[in-house]
C-alpha cells in the first residue's frame, strides 16, 4: 500500500492542475486544434499546446513524425575536373517535420548524450540520422534545405511555464505548422528536464489532412497515374490555348 501512495499524489496533482487550467486537458496535454484541414488555398496554421509538467522543471515540447530514410547524391569531382555525382549517401530516420519549442536554451535543459537520447536538437538529429564518415556537411545542407522551408525549426525560450497549483505547472507553446508539411499523422511529446534529466511528461497527436480538390488530385496521383497524367496535359493544353487567345488579342490591340 506505501509504495502506491506516491503515484496517487502525482496523478491526483495532475488532476487538480488539470481543473485549475482553462481547456480541457486529456492525459495532460491538450492540442488544439488536433486536426488541421489542408485545401487548395492552405498556406500553413499554427497549432496551440497546453500540457501539465511538475513545477519548476524546464520543458522541451517537439512535434514530429517517425521519420524515414532519405537518400541523397553526393557530389564532387571525377578526376579533379568536372562535378558531378560521385555517391549515394542515405540516412536513418528523417523527419519530415521537425519543430521543437524550449523553455530554456538547450544546453540548460541537458548534455549533448541525453538530447540525442530524446532526438532533441539537430546534433540529436544528425546522429540518429547516422550519416557516417565525411557525409556530415551533406546532413548540414538538408538541416539548411529543411529550415528554409520551415519544416524543421527550434525555437528556445518560446515555452511558457505558470505556476497551476498543487506542485504542478502549466507549459504552453504555439507550433506554426508550414504549408509543405505533408498530410499525415504528427506525435506532439513534451518532456520535463530536472537536473539534467528529461522525461516524457505528456504525450499528444496532431494531424494534417487534405480535403476538397486538394485530396481529389492527391489521391489521383497515387493511385490513378494513368487519369491523373492525362488531366495534367488537358489542364496544360486549355492554359497554353488561353495564353495563346490572351496574348493574341494583346497584339491585335497593339496595331
Amino acid at each position: 500500500m506505501t509504495a502506491l501512495t506516491p503515484v496517487v499524489i502525482v496523478t491526483a496533482a495532475a488532476v487538480a492542475a488539470a481543473q485549475a487550467v482553462p481547456g480541457q486537458l486529456i492525459g495532460g496535454i491538450n492540442v488544439d486544434p488536433a486536426e488541421v484541414s489542408a485545401g487548395m488555398f492552405y498556406t500553413g496554421a499554427t497549432v496551440h499546446v497546453s500540457a501539465v509538467v511538475p513545477l519548476g522543471a524546464e520543458v522541451a515540447m517537439v512535434c514530429l513524425d517517425e521519420g524515414h530514410p532519405v537518400k541523397l547524391k553526393k557530389k564532387g569531382k571525377a578526376l579533379g575536373v568536372i562535378w558531378m555525382n560521385v555517391a549515394d549517401v542515405s540516412f536513418g530516420e528523417v523527419p519530415d517535420l521537425y519543430l521543437l519549442r524550449t523553455s530554456n536554451r538547450l544546453d540548460r535543459l541537458a548534455g549533448p548524450a541525453a538530447l540525442a537520447d530524446l532526438a532533441l536538437g539537430y546534433a540529436a538529429l544528425q546522429a540518429r540520422a547516422d550519416p557516417g564518415p565525411g557525409a556530415e556537411a551533406l546532413f548540414g545542407e538538408l538541416t539548411r534545405l529543411k529550415q528554409r522551408d520551415r519544416l524543421w525549426h527550434v525555437s528556445e525560450g518560446s515555452v511558457h511555464l505558470q505556476p497551476a497549483g498543487s506542485g504542478m505547472a502549466l507549459a504552453t507553446a504555439d507550433f506554426a505548422l508550414p504549408a509543405k508539411a505533408p498530410p499525415g499523422a504528427y506525435q506532439v511529446l513534451v518532456y520535463a528536464f530536472r537536473d539534467g534529466t528529461g522525461e516524457l511528461a505528456a504525450e499528444g497527436s496532431l494531424r494534417i489532412r487534405q480535403v476538397g480538390v486538394a485530396a481529389f488530385i492527391s489521391t489521383l496521383a497515387t493511385g490513378q497515374g494513368f487519369l491523373y497524367g492525362g488531366l495534367a496535359a488537358l489542364i496544360a493544353v486549355i492554359v497554353g490555348l488561353a495564353t495563346g487567345v490572351v496574348f493574341g488579342l494583346g497584339s491585335k490591340g497593339g496595331h
